[in-house]
């Protein structure tokens, strides 16, 4: 028999692709093995150094060194081990300093560290040796340091020759001419060297530095894998670096013995040499903002003209709005000191490149303007070359996005406009308007035919900066350019400007506008939150928006938040619109009346009662300086008014003064009229007219404001259009019931207070009132408003008609409360009582026809009505009506019943002191119940 074989499968193989490490954490290892070996032999070292075994130190140096020659390390991970290493190399350089102490020559020991085999470490070796060479002065130190620059020039791997130069400059620190207090010489008599020597050598070794630094971002341009990855880490790990390479030009400004001359001819143009030489835009950005931070202000201003010229050399990448804002910040506090007297100007020459700063700036910046136009211009029409590129390589220059050198975008114009304007408000207040004005100017010359977002946002920003700084509306109303500079906005950047400008008005305390051309610039500029394009008086046009949370009503028109708040910021605005000529005053309103009836719906509800009190003002205005020559101690005083608002004839004296006053008050009514005009001109343009078909109960209420104006005016006929106006509102708006009373009541009061109507028109208007009192919804309130249109005829100035007509408004309010009474008799006794109160009020002021027998009758009324009510109250039957309603019911009679005794109270106090209210009769339950009262 045979047996089965078992065939086995092999075992499964994973198979891994990839690395098992993470990038950074194959860094983490890296650098820990790293710093594992060097804290092992930095053990072995000390030991070495306690036995003062020279050769053995220098080999566990080299072989600790020996580490820093890794390339694999990130920057800022070969940065923590250059940290650890140094850290050993201080023990290291104490070790070189005890045995030269101990009478070891320097000399040996640097040619001993010269035969170490690797040029790292020999060269760190090298370094330590020669920094303690320098500081004993056995050999002139400018000659060891230009050795040591030298020898560095071996090792050209970007990161590793950049530590080491950036260790060359630590370790000498302080030691070289220049450094430490120690000035140098011009001669090499008695001294380790000259300052010019040092800057020569911080100048070469800053070079070299910066070539190292730029070749990281190329040697990254040339790793295999994702490129545009491998670039943006590669350009990450560059500004990591960047301080080891601007610490030689701190390193430069920072030099003792370095004047003004010698800065204009051996430093800064070596700087600026290397720096554009290379053609490198982050190299370019950065090492140009530490020049412009480092070396002192007064530097700056007398090689100012360098500065601009280097940056107009610069690649178009280079962000020269951000340098140029660095400059003139510092410029501009350096003037402000001058100012303030805090710093003093070393010579006259200093004082003229002050006051010309503004001017170099500009030109400067415009030429680079121009230039760039040129250029592209150019280049769309195909005669610029554009060395390499693809022809049709989209180029927006006015985007901050172009490739080509020597180009400044449009955008980083605007910024750099902004930096220059507030070194004007900073250098010389005084003309600071003019030159802000040059600005704008050259923007507006200079705008493409499209702009960008970024543009609009830029000017917007600097138009707002302008006006917070200059404070002064009247001022920034001035400037040159401005109206044209804002014009091609967006709609958001232009309102930001006119909250701005709205702002610093209101900020003004003192501030008026009180010339035309000032209104129609405040008004140009403000548009924005007077109108929007296309959005008409009406509104037709503008579709209807949903009702939002935090939106507010007003009369009819619904109003969000932010546009209310926009609103009574025109309005408060509004009133700063003051001129003392009358005339003048009247033109600049009716200008500003057609701007603020464009505002649509929204805001012409919140914007014309604001003009129309105005209006008003003006008008009283002019009636107050026409009747203020009635007093001959004032004649002179109202002569001056009146000629400011039109041509008055001078008074010789006081007898003259009656006849001259009549001729102005009738010129003053004139004028008024045609103010009057404005607010309803009966074409449907007034300001009332346009309010009224958006907000028609707003309206109604401002009518008849107006008018009470007109009545101080004596404009007898504007009260009657405006009445009339109101009454066709009135009827038209299909009002709510409660709001229908408030109109009517409201009306009754304004009409009553009139005193410039003939008495046919009051009776014609009042009568119209009592109409629409008569005609209300519910029987009570037409009893308690017919009533009281009874104060329409109680005037003395009326006829006895006129006033015979008190009693037969208060007998049909008595006939409505009869009837009332019948149908709801709960309501019976509060209105009875109400009206009893009102004849007690005719009574009392002795109005005609009301007598003592017309109160005692109602006093028969309300009496039989409150017993009849009480009676119906015990009959009925209220085991349904729950406790509640029971509750509600008590204190309502309560509250009446409390007010008819203290009513019948007040009859008998004024029947002890006045024979006349005897006459009124009282049953003798009315009489009981005062006195229990």
């Amino acid at each position: 028999m045979y047996g089965h074989v078992v065939v086995e499968e092999p075992p499964a193989v994973l198979s891994l692709q990839g690395p098992l490490l993470t990038p950074q954490q194959e860094q983490e290892k890296w650098l820990c093995d790293s710093l594992e070996t060097v804290k092992e032999v930095e053990a072995e070292m000390k030991l070495y150094i306690r036995r003062r075994e020279q050769r053995n130190v220098w080999n566990a140096a080299a072989k600790m060194l020996a580490e820093m020659r890794t390339d694999v390390l990130a920057p800022q991970y070969y940065y923590e081990l250059y940290l650890k290493v140094f850290d050993v190399l201080q023990v290291l350089h104490q070790f070189v300093e005890d045995e030269y102490r101990e009478g070891c020559s320097l000399e040996e020991m640097y040619d001993v560290v010269q035969h170490t085999g690797s040029i790292v470490p020999r060269l760190y070796l090298l370094i330590t040796v020669g920094s303690v060479a320098i500081k004993s002065g056995e050999q002139p130190a400018v000659e060891i340091m230009r050795d040591l620059v030298e020898m560095c020039k071996g090792v050209q791997h970007p990161t590793r020759g950049m530590f080491l130069r950036h260790y060359l400059l630590t370790v000498t620190k302080n030691r070289l001419p220049g450094e430490g207090g120690y000035a140098g010489s011009k001669s090499t008599e008695g001294g380790g060297g000259t300052v010019d020597e040092t800057i020569e050598l911080l100048l070469q070794n800053f070079k070299e530095m910066n070539w190292l630094w730029i070749r990281m971002d190329l040697k990254g341009q040339q790793r295999t894998g994702d490129q545009q990855r491998t670039q943006q880490r590669a350009r990450r790990d560059r500004k990591e670096l960047c301080v080891l390479v601007g610490m030689n030009i701190v390193r430069l400004a920072q030099l003792d013995g370095v004047e003004r001359e010698t800065y204009q001819t051996s430093i800064l143009p070596r700087l600026l040499q290397i720096i554009v030489g290379y053609r490198e835009s982050l190299a370019q950005q950065y090492l140009f903002e530490v020049v412009v931070q480092v070396f002192p202000d007064e530097f700056h201003l007398f090689s100012l003209e360098q500065l601009l010229a280097a940056l107009g050399q610069l690649q178009s990448k280079v962000d020269v709005s951000a340098i140029l804002s660095a400059l003139l910040q510092r410029l501009g506090k350096y003037a402000e000191l001058m100012n303030e007297g805090v710093a003093e100007a070393g010579s006259s020459t200093e004082k003229e490149l002050l006051m010309t700063m503004f001017d170099t700036v500009k030109t400067r910046l415009d030429d680079m303007a121009d230039a760039t136009k040129t250029a592209l211009q150019a280049l769309h029409g195909g005669d610029v070359n554009t060395q390499g590129k693809d022809g049709v390589e989209g180029v927006s220059i006015l985007s901050g996005k172009s490739k080509h050198p020597y180009m400044l975008t449009f955008f980083s114009y605007i910024k750099s406009m902004y930096s220059l304007a507030e070194l004007a408000l900073k250098v010389n207040p005084a003309t600071a308007p003019q030159n802000i004005g040059l600005i704008f100017t050259g923007i507006a010359n200079r705008l493409p035919p499209a702009l960008e977002q970024n543009i609009m946002l830029g000017v917007g920003r600097l138009i707002i900066r302008v006006i917070e700084c200059l404070k002064d509306p009247s001022v920034v109303l001035d400037l040159e350019g401005i109206d044209v500079l804002v014009q091609p906005l967006c709609a958001s950047t232009r309102r930001s400007i006119a909250l701005a400008l709205c702002t610093a008005c209101l900020h003004s305390p003192s501030y008026r506008i009180s010339t035309i051309k000032l209104a129609a610039r405040l008004f140009e500029l403000i548009a924005p939150l007077v109108y929007d394009e296309g959005d008409v008086a009406g509104g037709s046009n503008q579709p209807e928006k949903p009702v939002q949370e935090g939106t507010t009503f007003t009369g009819e028109t619904q109003i969000d938040e932010k546009s209310a708040e926009e609103q009574q910021l025109v309005c408060r605005v509004l009133h700063l619109l003051q001129c003392d000529d009358v005339g003048i005053q009247a033109k600049i309103m009716n200008g500003v009346r057609k701007q603020l009836t464009k505002g649509g719906p929204q805001r012409i509800v919140a914007t014309l009662p604001t003009l129309l009190s105005m209006y008003m003002q003006l008008a009283l205005r002019v009636m107050k300086g026409a009747t203020v020559t009635l007093d001959p101690d004032t004649a002179e005083a109202g002569e001056e008014e009146r000629g400011s608002g039109g041509e008055g004839k001078p008074t010789e004296n006081v007898e003259k003064t009656k006849s001259v006053t009549t001729f102005d008050m009738e010129e003053a009514r004139a004028l008024c009229s045609k103010i009057f005009h404005f607010v309803h001109s009966g074409d449907g343009k007034g300001v009332l007219e346009v309010l009224a078909g958006e907000a028609p109960q707003q309206a109604f209420y401002l009518y008849l404001s107006s008018a009470a104006t007109a009545d101080v005016c004596e404009l007898s006929e504007v009260i009657y259009e405006h009445f009339v106006s109101a009454f066709q509102i009135y009827e038209q708006s299909g009002v709510d019931m409660s709001e229908q009373i408030a109109m009517v009541g409201y009306a009754v009061a304004q009409l009553h207070a009139l005193h410039s109507l003939p008495e046919e028109t009051y009776e014609l208007l009042a009568t119209k009132v009592c109409q629409y009192s008569s005609k209300l919804l519910r029987k009570s309130d037409q009893s308690r408003l017919v009533a009281l249109c009874a104060h329409l005829f109680w005037k003395k100035d009326l006829s006895q008609d006129s006033n015979n007509r008190i009693v037969e408004c208060l007998q049909r309010a008595l006939k409505i409360a009869n009837h009332v009474a019948s149908q709801q008799p709960k309501q019976q006794q509060q209105l009875f009582v109400e009206l009893l109160n009102l004849f007690l009020h005719y009574y009392a002021g002795r109005a005609p026809g009301v007598t003592a027998r017309h109160v005692t009758s109602l006093l028969d009324l309300a009496q039989d009505s409150l017993t009849k009510l009480k009676q119906q109250d015990d009959g009925e039957d209220n085991e349904n009506e729950d406790e509640k309603d029971r509750s509600v019911k008590g204190e309502t009679s309560e509250e009446v019943q409390r007010y008819y005794d203290n009513t019948i109270q007040y009859i008998r106090t004024r029947q002890g002191v006045d024979e006349r209210w005897k006459e009124i009769g009282m049953t003798e339950g009315e009489g009981e119940a005062a006195d229990n009262e």
